[in-house]
């Protein structure tokens, strides 16, 4: 089992310690988004993005929040935003996300 509560403990400290840097925001997402808190995971995404807009793994998954969000004209904006950065790591990314989801 994983410890998400102790994991977002030390994103959080991370952050404090590098608030400049955006591949810590996109973790610290990725945890809210996979334990479904999904305000947080859009924010953190949003916060990764502010500070490179090109961050293809932020966008992503902020694409991915809103979708999980049912929020489908936002997830499309952004996943086309995100197909004009890099349409290769796109695509891969959909399929890993579309075969994850697929087993709910």
């Amino acid at each position: 089992m994983e410890n998400y509560q102790e994991a977002i403990k030390y994103y959080k400290k991370a952050i404090e310690l590098t608030p400049d840097y955006p591949f810590t925001y996109n973790n610290l997402g990725v945890i809210y988004l996979q334990t479904e808190k999904y305000d947080k995971a859009e924010e953190c995404f949003r916060k990764a993005i502010a500070l490179d807009p090109v961050y293809i793994k932020a966008v992503c998954n902020l694409s991915a929040t809103y979708f999980k969000m049912n929020n489908y004209p936002e997830a499309k904006r952004w996943y086309k935003i995100a197909l004009k950065i890099d349409p290769e790591c796109v695509n891969k990314r959909k399929n890993y996300f579309l075969n994850n989801n697929s087993q709910r």
